[in-house]
Formats: structure tokens, C-alpha cells, sequence
């Protein structure tokens, strides 16, 4: 009996057969594993569609049904039969009429217990786990599945717009207001409803759960607004400090460009011209020919780079990155700070739909099974 690897990889675009090596590796499964064609309801073969599931138990039952009944097919299709018989027995390293018994047998069985032929897309496959498993995830046994998880969204974005202008709902109109305000103030096209539909759809996203957790245990008070304003210019004054003062010990020097390596093109153009124009949010225009000075590969003795210049250019390099990463992160929070104000409030609001309709996202079951199992 043939050893089976525990994973096989087809990487092909479309058209090129995967669909049929995985038939092929279905049937190498079922024919030959064990004398009891019973093995086929212990096999789960999942897709992405379920188009594609269809076509996948179509293709195996196909198949089957050439191998066990060659009688049915016409002369020409005879000799396609052939063809495969041949290919399976080799595959399987089994006698053609063995193939044959053994196929009529598993279709047979097949038909018999459809229920137990698991071709099944992954959703349905976590769904299914996520039923098994129920209880230990504190859900009702009579749980809705959401799979058009975008309609509950815009269903909850909808209730939103409608509450606007409503003086029960205050702090909804204000968050709107000021959403439109930060949206306008950058230039942007203004249409609500579309943009806070994109923008949550990182609601739906497994990966960025964390981040949405994180997002719902955050007050967005306009004190906090405030002092992220106040940390961006804090941080913007701090890095023109530390340049200003590089800037201003280069320029005390009286260095000349032949003084240095690859003269404008190096760290004299970086300290002469270009770093006066770099802002906290730039990158720092730093080249091979500047990095290579500053380690002195490119120093030559004709050469007059003032050690003390590149030690205080390192230093400074040093001392603005985490300046430069930590008002990166700020000022994108300053910046999407109404954004994420009302993406809490969709998301707050999604949550109470859920718990008050007994309902399930489709994207949250493979987080509930990962948490489970590490639980365990």
C-alpha cells in the first residue's frame, strides 16, 4: 500500500487541473485505503465556494461512476475510460478490475449516506464545528449564521444616519459633525454613508479583532482629541530642536562640499540643503553614499569630514526615529480620531444586535474555535 503524505500542495493558476489532482487524490483515498468503502465519510475535502464544492462532489461521483460502469458509455467515451482506469490503477498501483469493484462499491455507498460525502466550503465546515462546540461557547443552540455580514453593517450605519438631528441622540449627531468636518478639512469627497460603510469593514476582518477590542474599551472625549493635537506639536518641536542644533554645528564648522565624500551627493547635500526641508512626517533623505561616510568606508585621507560631525549626525539619526515612529503613530490617530470615535459606535451598536438577535458572524467563527482550543 502506497504511503500517503500527510499534505500535498497544488499551486496552478486556473484551468491548469488542480480540481482534477484533487479528484484524483480523493479517489486514491477512498479505492485504496481500506477493504470497507467506508472511509469516504471520515475524508473532509473543503473549498473556498460553493460552486467550487459543488463541482468538486460532482467530479468525484463522476468519476466513480466511469471507473464502476464502463457499459453506459459510448465507444468514444470507451476509450477515455480506458484512459483513466489506467491512470487510477497505476496511480493506485492496483489491478484495473479491482479499481472497478472497489469503485462500484464506494458510489454505491455514496449514494447511500449523501449526507456523510463531505465536500463542504469552510465556512460551513467552522459552522458545523461551532454547532459541535456550542455549549463550551456560551452560545444558544438556536444561533443565526450572518453570511452577508456587509447588510448587517450597513443595517447598523443605517439606524445611525437616522438618528442624526435627533436631540435623543446628541453625541451621535456630534460624532457625524465632526466626521463630515475632519473629511472636509482634508479635501475629501463627502458622502457619509459610503465612507463609514468601508471604513467598518474592518469590523468583519479576523485579524484586526484585537485592534477593534482595543478600540471599544477607548473613551473618545474631545480632552483626548486635544491632547493628541498637543502631542503632535510637542513632538514636531522636538524633532526640529535636535535638527536645528545638528544644523547649526555643521554650519559653525565652515566645512566645504570637496571636503567630503561624493561631495552634494553625500552627507554634505544631506546637511547643506536637504535636511533643512525634512519634516518629522518625511523620511530622512539618507543614501549609500551618506550611510557609507558615516561608517567612513568612503572617508579617503584627501578627505576632511570632522569626526565629530558624523558622530554628531549618528546621534542625531539615533535620537529622531523615535520621535519620527511615535508621531506617526499620533498624528494617524489625530487624524482618524472621528473615524475611529464612530467606528466604536457602529461596532458597540453591531454587538448589541448581535446579543439581542442571537447572532453569529460568519468571520467571527474561526477566533471562537482558536480561543477554545487554547483554552483547552
Amino acid at each position: 500500500m502506497n504511503q500517503i503524505k500527510p499534505l500535498t500542495i497544488y499551486s496552478a493558476s486556473a484551468g491548469s487541473g488542480k480540481t482534477f489532482n484533487l479528484v484524483q487524490k480523493y479517489l486514491q483515498l477512498v479505492l485504496s485505503e481500506s477493504e470497507k468503502s467506508v472511509l469516504f465519510s471520515k475524508i473532509i475535502a473543503m473549498t473556498f465556494t460553493n460552486k467550487a464544492a459543488w463541482e468538486m462532489k460532482e467530479r468525484i461521483i463522476q468519476a466513480l461512476d466511469v471507473l464502476a460502469f464502463s457499459e453506459n458509455l459510448s465507444e468514444e467515451n470507451q476509450e477515455k475510460r480506458l484512459d483513466f482506469l489506467t491512470l487510477t490503477s497505476a496511480k493506485l498501483q492496483m489491478d484495473p478490475v479491482k479499481v472497478q469493484e472497489r469503485a462500484k462499491q464506494v458510489l454505491v455507498d455514496v449514494l447511500h449516506q449523501y449526507e456523510t460525502f463531505q465536500v463542504l466550503t469552510i465556512d460551513k465546515f467552522s459552522l458545523r464545528l461551532i454547532r459541535s462546540f456550542a455549549r463550551d461557547l456560551n452560545i444558544n443552540d438556536d444561533f443565526e449564521v450572518i453570511l452577508n455580514e456587509g447588510e448587517i453593517i450597513e443595517k447598523v450605519i443605517d439606524e445611525l444616519l437616522s438618528k442624526i438631528g435627533n436631540p435623543n441622540y446628541d453625541n451621535v449627531t456630534k460624532l457625524a459633525l465632526d466626521f463630515a468636518k475632519s473629511n472636509l478639512a482634508d479635501g475629501e469627497k463627502w458622502n457619509f454613508r459610503r465612507q463609514l460603510i468601508s471604513f467598518a469593514t474592518v469590523l468583519r476582518k479576523e485579524n484586526d479583532q484585537q485592534y477593534i477590542a482595543l478600540i471599544l474599551n477607548q473613551k473618545f472625549t474631545p480632552e483626548l482629541h486635544d491632547d493628541l493635537r498637543e502631542k503632535c506639536r510637542g513632538l514636531k518641536a522636538s524633532f526640529e530642536r535636535i535638527k536645528n542644533v545638528l544644523l547649526d554645528y555643521f554650519k559653525s564648522l565652515n566645512c566645504i562640499a570637496e571636503d567630503f565624500p561624493r561631495k552634494n551627493q553625500g552627507l554634505y547635500g544631506l546637511l547643506s540643503s536637504k535636511l533643512s526641508e525634512t519634516g518629522v512626517n518625511d523620511e530622512i533623505p539618507i543614501n549609500t553614499y551618506t550611510s557609507k561616510t558615516l561608517t567612513g568606508e568612503l572617508i579617503k585621507p584627501e578627505h576632511n569630514v570632522p569626526q565629530t560631525l558624523i558622530d554628531a549626525t549618528i546621534r542625531f539619526l539615533e535620537e529622531a526615529k523615535p520621535i519620527q515612529d511615535r508621531f506617526f503613530v499620533v498624528d494617524n490617530l489625530r487624524k482618524n480620531f472621528h473615524n475611529l470615535a464612530l467606528l466604536k459606535y457602529v461596532a458597540s451598536e453591531l454587538n448589541e444586535i448581535k446579543e439581542r438577535d442571537n447572532i453569529v458572524m460568519i468571520s467571527e467563527f474561526n477566533k471562537m474555535i482558536s480561543d477554545l482550543l487554547t483554552e483547552e
